[in-house]
């Protein structure tokens, strides 16, 4: 699998749109050609300049949330450290319905004492579902941190798992 794009913050273009889902406001921010942040909010927080590039974005993931698409196709960028990145890099490559430990990622970065640098790079993780940081779990098995909830990380582990058995 190729490595999603790096973009610095410096060179972000803000724009922002906002779709209702299930799960609340989808706040997604952009520049014209990729997707650099994907949040959940209960409110509309932000004005909404929707795109092409946003409805494509949007419907994809209204369909992951139906149980109907376990990969994505729009472009994105990640905004972060190298670290962050290889970490989010990494995360892409545990497959849907599957999970990985925070520890499972630091040993396959090459730095098995990183497990808490990795456990902070999924917690600022801007791509929230493209970028299945839910899918990254304790090594005993057990949820550990999630930016939208325990709940929601919860929620779309039984998602996968219903979907893919």
């Amino acid at each position: 699998m190729p490595k999603a794009p790096f973009l610095n913050a410096s060179e972000l273009c803000l724009l922002s749109a906002v779709y209702p889902t299930p799960l609340g406001y989808l706040h997604i921010q952009y520049n014209p050609e990729h997707v650099f942040s994907l949040k959940i909010f209960s409110s509309r927080l932000l004005p909404s300049v929707p795109s092409a590039l946003t409805d494509d974005a949007a419907q994809q993931i209204l369909e992951y949330l139906q149980g109907r698409r376990i990969t994505f196709s729009f472009p994105f960028q990640f905004t972060g450290s190298s670290f962050q990145a290889d970490v989010w890099n990494r995360i892409l490559r545990v497959p849907y319905g599957n999970t990985a430990s925070y520890q499972d990622l630091a040993f396959s970065l090459g730095r098995p004492s990183a497990v808490r640098a990795v456990a902070s790079a999924c917690g600022q993780n801007p791509l929230w579902i493209v970028v299945p940081c839910h899918r990254i779990i304790g090594s005993d098995g057990k949820l550990h941190g999630y930016a939208g909830g325990l709940e929601l990380k919860q929620k779309l582990l039984n998602l996968e798992q219903h979907t893919y058995s």
